[in-house]
Order: C-alpha cells, then structure tokens, then sequence
C-alpha cells in the first residue's frame, strides 16, 4: 500500500504505507530527474505529513525504494 493525497497539493502532502523495513526512505524528484527532497522513518505502518510549499508548481515524483514503488502528484499552490 503507498497513497499519497491530496493530488494536486497546495502544501501539505500525506504519504501512507505500509513497508516490510522498519527503516525507508522517501524521496522526492522533479520532472528532471532532480531528488528534491528526503524524508527517513522507521515504522512499518505509516502515515506521514510532509511540507511541500517550498517546492515550486509542478510535477513531482515520490519514490520508495525498500517499497520498490513510486507516485506521482502535482504541486498547484
């Protein structure tokens, strides 16, 4: 399971998942290819709330590696 909402997003984007890891990395690209940012846990099950309003309109890719998933979404402030 990985949802991300809202899609599009004004500011805060939540991610929820479940993971296999008790340790994972979040991370987020632009449509470059360019990692914007990085969020780190560790929790299985999780439900988290990051602040995207520093990160200009656009589209965004979230990716997971120890999920072996990605999302995209929609920044529209």
């Amino acid at each position: 399971m990985f949802k991300i909402y809202p899609n599009p997003v004004n500011d805060q984007l939540a991610i929820e998942f479940i993971c296999d890891s008790e340790n994972y990395i979040l991370d987020i690209y632009n449509i470059s290819r360019q990692k914007v940012k990085t969020t780190n846990g560790n929790s299985k099950m999780e439900y988290l709330s990051t602040n995207v309003n520093d990160l200009p309109n656009g589209n965004y890719i979230v990716k997971c590696s120890q999920l072996k998933a990605q999302n995209s979404f929609v920044i529209n402030s």
